[in-house]
This record gives structure tokens, sequence and C-alpha cells, in this order.
């Protein structure tokens, strides 16, 4: 009923020349974000040996943003269910991986924030977390790929075959390569590329409205807002990354 009452010819007068040009760039950057991806996605599956066809794999990643509104994205898995129906690929060997791309996305939100807020600060405070931040990824990875191992080789020497299959043995392996120094720069470059593109959507839209803000503001808001809308549990992070926004400008 309401739209009986706008008036279009009114509302399209009112949109500026610059919302024109931008919109068709929030349009690409989101696309491109999503593709950054699926580059990702299919890389990850190759590092883990699943010779999925490119094509394939590309359905199968469309078809997981049907679960993108479940809390922390669990409904992802959808993706594991696609693989198993479509490859014959175990769910116990699918579904890490599938958890290590929304791992890979949490640690490079983490560090778009804290090197946004730290190069905001100041050119020196930014140079020391950006150290500290390098070595606290290298570590980590390491500490992983360190852990993964030990399961890995401890479960070898069982005289059990059966203990080869165990889900967390399958997880281990899976930690294994993505943690490897190759893959984790890899797929973590991928990560704070994806983010950073969508996160610039996010400033052209601010900028076609008027609102003027800084690449740095904006990522960090942007990254901010949507580690609130994580570690919430809410579907997607509804409105809290909205809302972060709203505040801050």
């Amino acid at each position: 009923m309401w739209l009986t009452r706008v008036d279009l010819l009114a509302a399209l007068e009112s949109v500026e020349i610059s919302v024109v040009w931008t919109v068709p760039l929030i349009i690409l950057s989101t696309f491109l974000s999503m593709g950054i991806r699926f580059v990702r996605w299919h890389y990850l599956l190759r590092v883990n040996g699943f010779l999925v066809p490119t094509r394939d794999s590309l359905r199968i990643y469309l078809a997981g943003f049907a679960m993108v509104l479940t809390p922390a994205h669990v409904g992802e898995i959808f993706k594991s269910l696609l693989l198993r129906s479509r490859h014959g690929l175990p769910l116990k060997a699918t579904v890490p991986v599938v958890v290590s791309e929304r791992l890979f996305d949490l640690i490079a939100i983490m560090l778009i924030v804290s090197l946004s807020a730290g190069w905001n600060t100041s050119p020196l405070r930014g140079t020391l977390v950006t150290g500290v931040v390098a070595v606290a990824l290298v570590a980590s990875f390491g500490l992983v790929r360190w852990a993964g191992l030990a399961v890995v080789r401890s479960v070898s020497d069982l005289p059990d075959e059966r203990a080869q299959d165990l889900w967390f043995v399958s997880a281990a392996r899976v930690a294994v390569r993505a943690a490897a120094p190759r893959s984790a720069v890899v797929c973590l470059a991928l990560s704070v590329a994806s983010w950073q593109v969508a996160a610039t959507a996010i400033l052209l839209s601010l900028a076609s409205t008027g609102i003027r803000i800084g690449f740095v503001d904006s990522s960090y808001v942007f990254a901010y807002g949507t580690a609130l809308g994580a570690f919430s549990l809410l579907p997607a992070g509804v409105d809290l990354r909205e809302l972060l926004l709203a505040v801050y400008t």
C-alpha cells in the first residue's frame, strides 16, 4: 500500500548524480569480494586434495549463501552436505574446511581492526602494532601446525586403522595444511582483501549520502562492527554493524 503513496518522480529527482555512479561501484565491489572468497574456498579444497571441478565448486559455494543468515554462518556446513551428495566426500573431511574459512575470516577481521586502530593513532603505534601482530600470527600458525602434526603422528602409530578416520584426526589434517606457510599466507591475504573490498563498498555508500570518512576509519568501523556481529551470534550480525556505523558517523 505504501508504494502507491510514494512520488517516484520526486524520489528520482532527489537522487544526486554521485549516487548514480556510486551504486555500480558498490555492486562491483560486492561481487569482487564474493569472488575473492570463492578463490579462497576453491584453494582450500585443492590444498586438502579435494579436486572438485571449478564450475561445480562455484555452484556449491554460491549455494552456501542460502545459509549466510544463520548465527556465525554455521549454516554454511550445507556446502559440506553438497560435497558429500555430489562428490562422495565425507563430512568429517570437508566440515573442517568450512570451519577454517570462518577462522581465516575472523583472523582477517581482527587483523584489520588492530592495524587500522594502531595506524589511526600514530605512525609509531601503527608500526609497533604491525610488528606485534606479525609475530603473533607467525607464532599462532606455527602452534596450530605443530599441534595438528602431533595429533596425526600420534594416531598413525596406533594399530587400529579406524583411528585414522576419526573426526578430530581429519580436522587435524586440515589444520596442518591450512596452517602451512604458503597456505596461511595465501588464505589470509585473500581474506583481508575480501573484507577490505567490502569495507570499500561501505565507504562508497556513505560517500553517496554526503558522509565523508577516511579509508582507515571505514575499515576500522566495518571490521569492528563485523566482529561484534560475529561474537553476538545473531544471524549474520544483524544490525550491529549498521548500528556502529550510524553511531560513528
